[in-house]
């Protein structure tokens, strides 16, 4: 007996509800969802470890935001995030975590964020992020200076500036007004759902909606963000954030120190990871690279010549650069001395594989200044790391 006709349109109706809530449950990416944007970005920290770049790219994503650092120092991974995305072909913007309470510190922020960009290009802004603990009791007109004053400075120095703030930090904690009328605003707004439901096109450059988005090539949760604004074309057709430089380095990994993030890995014979193995290096494990190209770093490894994969490393400090930051005692080139600086020299004097001090450092070794890198300059800075009476200052500072 045939079924009534309204049990077949249930039957369908149901149907295209499940089918309805199926789609609805899948990702979706950001590009194709939220009105007006025109580009899909995450942003990045050393919270989010190594990241695979060529894959970050393979999943879409257009841009990445950096953390360059914070005003006590720069972020461990910039560099290996800022060559790994350049590399994958995904754009870069930077922003900086700021505990400056006064626009004298605000200013000293952007100086920082200059010398750390000085060889470098960008092709999204760079950003003030101000959410600090310490900044919670300034009144609501001294933030928003203080906001201006980075920016005005970075504006200052041929950069594209803006501010990242929580969308309650914008409406009652800063004036946007003030500052939407001159630099950029990127604007921190999570949705229930995750994905970029709203559209904020009217109000801001750059929307962060959510801290728990996925990508692959990225471990665990990253912030997603979507873009209304076209930065790469913007930066570019008024030069802007390095593109006013002429002759800056190729935009490759560094030759210098770098550590191992991965749990093992292998060193090639040839930089590809079809190469036959050498061998692996342990997690942490230290080696100088000699050279790079194409994210591959050639090493000396048991007296061969061997290549790893900089994907899975952190750059520890830039061979070249000693001029920039290095002084007397500073032999990782990080711009303080330690007991790194330390155990460098000692397994230098030992004869230790890949601890060999470059020779644009070698003069930082010599800490007693008599011409030569010997035992007696690896006591005299040990003894001034650990306080000695009469040590406090090394000879050459």
């Amino acid at each position: 007996m045939a079924k009534p006709a309204h049990s077949a349109r249930t039957r369908w109706v149901a149907l295209l509800c499940a089918a309805l809530l199926l789609f609805c449950a899948l990702p979706v990416s950001a590009s194709s969802t939220a009105a007006n944007a025109v580009a899909d970005g995450i942003d990045v920290s050393k919270w989010q470890g190594a990241v695979d770049w060529s894959k970050v790219a393979a999943a879409g994503i257009d841009y990445a935001i950096l953390r360059i650092g914070t005003s006590d120092g720069m972020d461990t991974f910039f560099l290996n995030n800022y060559y790994g995305a350049k590399l994958a072909g995904i754009d870069v913007g930077v922003y900086l975590y700021t505990t400056a309470v006064d626009e004298a510190g605000a200013r000293a922020d952007a100086d920082l964020v200059v010398n750390w960009l000085k060889d470098k290009r960008l092709e999204y802004p760079v950003y003030f992020d101000i959410e600090d603990d310490n900044q919670d009791n300034l009144p609501t007109a001294k933030r928003t200076a203080m906001v201006m004053a980075f920016c005005n400075r970075m504006k200052e120095c041929g950069y594209l500036a803006g501010v990242y703030a929580s969308q309650s930090w914008l409406n009652y904690r800063l004036d946007p007004n003030v500052i939407g009328a001159v630099h950029e605003l990127w604007m921190a707004a999570w949705t229930p759902s995750g994905t970029p439901s709203r559209d904020y096109s009217s109000s801001y450059g750059m929307w962060q909606y959510t801290d728990k988005g996925s990508v692959s090539g990225i471990s665990g949760a990253v912030d997603r963000n979507v873009s209304y604004r076209d930065y790469p074309a913007i930066v570019k057709a008024k030069k802007l954030n390095g593109y006013n430089k002429t002759n800056l380095p190729k935009e490759e990994y560094p030759a210098g120190r770098y550590a191992v993030t991965a749990t093992a890995l292998h060193v090639r014979s040839s930089p590809s990871a079809q190469a036959s193995s050498l061998g692996t290096l342990a997690k942490n494990a230290e080696i100088s690279v000699l050279s790079t190209e194409n994210g591959w770093g050639k090493i000396t490894y048991q007296n061969k010549t061997g290549y790893i994969s900089l994907t899975y490393t952190r750059i520890l400090s830039v061979k070249g650069n000693a001029s920039a930051t290095a002084k007397c005692g500073d032999l990782n080139n990080d711009g303080i001395v330690n007991l790194a600086d330390a155990i460098t020299l000692s397994r230098t004097l030992a004869g230790w594989k890949g601890y060999e001090i470059t020779n644009d450092l070698l003069p930082y070794a010599d800490i007693n200044n008599d011409g030569s890198v010997s035992l007696p300059d690896a006591i005299l800075l040990s003894r001034h790391l650990a306080g000695w009476n009469g040590y406090e200052t090394l000879p050459i500072s």
